[in-house]
């Protein structure tokens, strides 16, 4: 979830209400533009008036000729509405098939819908998707909890790369918790999302989340800029908004460029040092020491399960004496630079080494088992769990036994 903030909450109902009267709905589909910025908001839980702040924001800026800004809304009190966000105002789009629709937000079809409108109504150059609500990790975002006849739902990894086969999306961003895990950037490497790079956050998204007016502005000063450079701008943004907010819940902010095509690389040299040293008994002491080395400097709903990868590996480096493993460790930490392309954090995360990439690392195998919000269907899902990690946890708890 994403963590608590002190910031004075923006009432911004009526000023949204009364924009959507001064424009109509445009009837024709624009020329490309440079870029197209998509937002899939979901606050029909208990954030719903952060989202009015983030609206808001975006309608400061508005969109431009060479910047496209559309807004797939789901509030907590009402249906889906479908705009284009222009300067102080937000246009209806009637047109689109969730517009006045109490959506599934947490449903891959939902989604996917949105990117195909938004990709075929509003081309451009280049593109972006911003997903906005909780996160959790490996299990997933956009928690609905408002959906007929069935209550609540949320989009699992697996349903995003379902959702956007097919699609080519320059920058995925996500408004939302602990996203920048290696489980989640590999399972999209492995499984072939067309998504040039993630920006996410290895730890908490406060509740004011990225400061969208900043970003947007910047991006429509200078629209010809590379989806890498937007990607940097986006980090450069949030970290640049928590150094000026400086409250104590922004004190864990962090926030990382992840390249989605090199994330394989990684989780592969990672898994390859997690099976070296069969006897994992003796070096089960160098696992402790370097898991509670790499432990980030904040802890809730047992996020403690989350370590930095790159301090792990580093430390088992550190401490081998066996070269087998020291030469496996030193190929995965080359390619952490190839994977986090760029990484910035305040200075409680920096203190701890956070790299910009985090790893599951549950302190036991009772915490791991008798969470059912981790055991069996969500973690067992993930391709980086598969292909040798669990097993790797379950041999270091096993030798604690």
């Amino acid at each position: 979830m994403r963590g608590q903030s002190i910031t004075r909450v923006l009432c911004v109902c009526l000023t949204i209400s009364l924009a959507l009267l001064l424009m109509p709905t445009p009837s024709s589909a624009a020329a490309p533009a440079e870029w197209t910025v998509a937002f899939y908001m979901g606050s029909d839980n208990n954030l719903d008036s952060w989202a009015q702040k983030d609206v808001l924001e975006l309608m400061t800026v508005g969109s431009t000729r060479d910047v496209n800004i559309l807004l797939f809304w789901d509030t907590g009190p009402g249906p889906g509405r479908m705009y284009k966000v222009g300067k102080n105002n937000l246009v209806e789009l009637t047109d689109y098939e969730y517009h006045g629709v109490e959506p599934n937000m947490g449903d891959p079809k939902t989604l996917r819908s949105l990117v195909s409108y938004v990709f075929k109504k509003f081309p451009a150059r280049k593109s972006a998707l911003v997903l906005w609500d909780h996160g959790d990790d490996f299990r997933g975002l956009m928690y609905d909890e408002h959906i007929p006849d069935e209550g609540f739902d949320l989009l699992s990894h697996q349903e995003v790369v379902d959702a956007l086969s097919g699609f080519r999306i320059n920058t995925l961003i996500y408004a939302a918790c602990v996203m920048s895990q290696i489980e989640v950037a590999y399972e999209y490497a492995v499984r072939g999302l067309d998504v040039d790079y993630l920006v996410a956050s290895e730890g908490y998204d406060t509740m004011d989340s990225f400061p969208f007016d900043w970003v947007l502005s910047s991006l429509a000063s200078r629209p010809t800029m590379t989806p890498l450079e937007f990607s940097m701008m986006a980090v450069d943004r949030y970290i640049d908004f928590y150094t000026n907010v400086g409250n104590a819940y922004s004190q864990a902010a962090t926030m990382s460029v992840i390249q989605i095509n090199a994330a394989d690389e990684l989780g592969d040299a990672v898994l390859r040092l997690s099976r070296l040293g069969a006897n994992i008994e003796g070096y089960a002491p160098v696992i402790s020491n370097a898991r509670g080395q790499a432990n980030l400097p904040w802890s809730e709903n047992g996020w403690e399960r989350l370590v930095d990868l790159k301090v792990f590996l580093q430390s088992i480096h550190d401490q081998s004496l066996d070269p087998t493993i020291v030469g496996a460790a030193e190929t995965a930490l080359a390619k952490i630079p190839q994977t986090v392309l760029y990484v910035r954090y305040l200075e409680a995360m920096g203190k701890h080494g956070v790299s910009g990439i985090g790893v599951f690392f549950p302190t036991s195998r009772d915490s791991f088992e008798n969470n059912k919000n981790l055991y069996g269907v969500f973690y067992d899902a993930m391709a980086f769990a598969r292909a040798g990690w669990l097993d790797f946890l379950y041999a270091y708890w096993y030798a604690w036994d």
